[in-house]
Parts: C-alpha cells; sequence; structure tokens
C-alpha cells in the first residue's frame, strides 16, 4: 500500500492493479471531489521505459475527448511518484455485467457494443490504437454508459498518422516483446507484427462473441496454445450457444474476428453502421429481442431452426416470417407487405 496522501489527493482504497499500473480510489481536497489516481507498480516505480509508457497513456487519453472514454485531468509527481489523476467511474466492469446479466439481450449488447465502437473510432480518427481492449477495460457507470478505460498499451496508429514525432509506445520491433491481454489479441499482435487500429476490431469480435455466448471464441489450456487458437482455429457459431440471435449479428462478429485485417472491417464507422442497422430495424417494427417468440408443430413455443417461423409485432399488426429473412435487412416496405399473413 503507498502513502495514505499524495499532495492533496487522500487516498482512500486500491481498486485493481495490474502489469501496466495500480489504481486507486482517492479524495481530492482542493475540489472535493472523488478521483482515480493511477500509477506504476512498486517495481516499475523507477523503470524509465514504464515511466515513459504511463505519460504517454496519459496524453493518449487527454487528446481524446468523447462520452464514452474515461476524462483525464492531471499528470503530476509527488513523494517521487508519477501518477495521473482521472475521473472516477462508479459502476461495474463489463465482464461482471456479462456474468450478472447472463444471457445478455441482443439490445443490451448493441447499448453497449455501438457506444464502444463510437469511441474506438474517435481514437483512430486521432491517430491512436487501443490494442488492449478487453472486458476489464469498460466499465458500465451509474448511467448504464460503457466506458473504456486504460489506454496503457495505446499507439499511433501508421495508417490514420498523427504527430511522428511522438510515438505512443515502443514497437514491437523495437523491444522484441508481445504486450496486450492474450485471449483478447489479434492474430498480427499475436505474431509481434506491425500493428493499425484493425487489431482494435479483431479485440472488438472477441468482446461481442464473449458478451453474446457467454464464453471466449479462442480458449485453450496455456497461453501459448491460446495465442496458436487465434492463429490457426475459427471459433464456434455464436448461434450454436445463442440461436437466438439474428444471423446478421453472428455475421459481424465474424467479419470482426477474420485472421487478416484486410478481410475485417476496415474502418470502426463500418463496424458501427451494421450495428446501428440491427439497432435501427428492431426501432422500426417497435419491438424488443426479447419479444420474438417462436413458434413450432403444433403451436409449441420452441428453439429457432432454419424452417422455424416467427410472429414479430410490427406496431399493433402480426407479421409472419421467417426468421433469417427478417434479419436479412429486408426493408419497411418489405415487412408491410407481410401484414396480410397476419393471424394465420
Amino acid at each position: 500500500m503507498i502513502t495514505k496522501s499524495l499532495a492533496h489527493y487522500k487516498i482512500i482504497e486500491k481498486l485493481g492493479a495490474g502489469g501496466m499500473g495500480e489504481v486507486y480510489l482517492a479524495e481530492d481536497s482542493r475540489l472535493d471531489r472523488r478521483v482515480a489516481l493511477k500509477m506504476l507498480p512498486p517495481q516499475f516505480a523507477a523503470d524509465p521505459e514504464h515511466l515513459a509508457r504511463l505519460r504517454r497513456e496519459a496524453k493518449a487519453i487527454a487528446a481524446l475527448n468523447h462520452p464514452n472514454i474515461v476524462t483525464i485531468f492531471s499528470v503530476e509527481d509527488e513523494q517521487d511518484i508519477t501518477f495521473f489523476t482521472m475521473e472516477w467511474i462508479e459502476g461495474q466492469r463489463l465482464d461482471s455485467f456479462t456474468s450478472a446479466n447472463s444471457p445478455v439481450t441482443l439490445s443490451q449488447i448493441l447499448a453497449i457494443a455501438i457506444p464502444v465502437v463510437d469511441a474506438l473510432g474517435a481514437a483512430h480518427r486521432n491517430g491512436i490504437c487501443h490494442r488492449d481492449l478487453k472486458p476489464a477495460n469498460i466499465m458500465i457507470d451509474a448511467e448504464h454508459r460503457p466506458r473504456i478505460l486504460d489506454f496503457g498499451l495505446a499507439q499511433q496508429n501508421p495508417i490514420t498518422g498523427g504527430n511522428k514525432a511522438e510515438q505512443l509506445t515502443v514497437s514491437f520491433e523495437a523491444s522484441g516483446k508481445i504486450t496486450g491481454s492474450i485471449p483478447y489479441m489479434s492474430p498480427e499482435q499475436c505474431r509481434g507484427s506491425k500493428l493499425d487500429c484493425r487489431t482494435d476490431i479483431f479485440s472488438v469480435g472477441v468482446v461481442l462473441y464473449e458478451m453474446a455466448s457467454g464464453k471466449r471464441p479462442f480458449c485453450a489450456d496455456s497461453p501459448a496454445e491460446i495465442i496458436s487458437s487465434i492463429l490457426r482455429d475459427h471459433p464456434a457459431p455464436i448461434r450454436q450457444a445463442r440461436p437466438d440471435l439474428p444471423v446478421s449479428f453472428e455475421n459481424i462478429v465474424n467479419r470482426c474476428l477474420e485472421k487478416e485485417p484486410s478481410s475485417r472491417y476496415q474502418t470502426a464507422e463500418e463496424l458501427r453502421a451494421d450495428l446501428e442497422k440491427i439497432r435501427g430495424t428492431l426501432q422500426t417494427l417497435g419491438m424488443q429481442p426479447g419479444e420474438i417468440v417462436a413458434h413450432g408443430p403444433e403451436g409449441r413455443s420452441t428453439p429457432y431452426s432454419g424452417s422455424t417461423s416467427f410472429y414479430l409485432p410490427l406496431r399493433g399488426m402480426a407479421g409472419l416470417c421467417n426468421f433469417e429473412w427478417f434479419f436479412g435487412m429486408k426493408t419497411w416496405g418489405e415487412l408491410k407487405e407481410m401484414a396480410p399473413l397476419a393471424g394465420r
């Protein structure tokens, strides 16, 4: 435990720790507010490379202004400790949220995924790749908004640019190290290759898969085996575990998880647009995903199968259409044509 106070910050409790730093809850006595302090673990507190990384993280966050990215207040030095202060987000981590709300509904997934992808797009437009996106780095705040944390591995994007005079991380080629959280790393990150922001797209796919299915797409008993799986294997289809989810959502996740960056979504904006299509269709129909009811033989409710038809409430009308047809993003005009089938 560090000292009970740093400058005008009274340390209240330790919030968490990892390889990239330790985070404490503190009271700012000057402004009478609670803040989060991030500093290096004791074993790295005097290490020049780690100190430089901490400062780069602070600069990366400070360069961004987005409601779904944590806000940084200052970088300070006190008692030979370098730390930065940022807003304290009261809520729960995404991994805890997923466990507590399993199975996570499609509407919940979209309510989290779309703002997160939008925030990543803002970072990418500013030349910053996160490189360590995972549920533990996404907080759901008291207003149910997702907030991205921990830009400790942030890197200047070689595609979109940025300040070339000030790199945001030590390159893999220079350090010879692979850094990141292995289950959420892209194939190119696992190989230690040169990265661009499409590595974040892959990580989004892993997070979406885990939110939807309750398990990670690449699982094994050791880090080396997980890396091998990421490089070689294709995950089981999401709809094996969640047949209630639309094919279009599964297709989005599969595209995010393509092994080759050129086969993925090329920008966060493209990914967000496809997620918005699903949400827009649900809103047009005036329904929530939980309102979908499957009817099989003899009128019994049944899990989805390829031949199952679904009754969908169309703003007071009853429509009958095939589940995969509906989530193939048919237009509102085409859906209205189904109205005469009501009552069958």
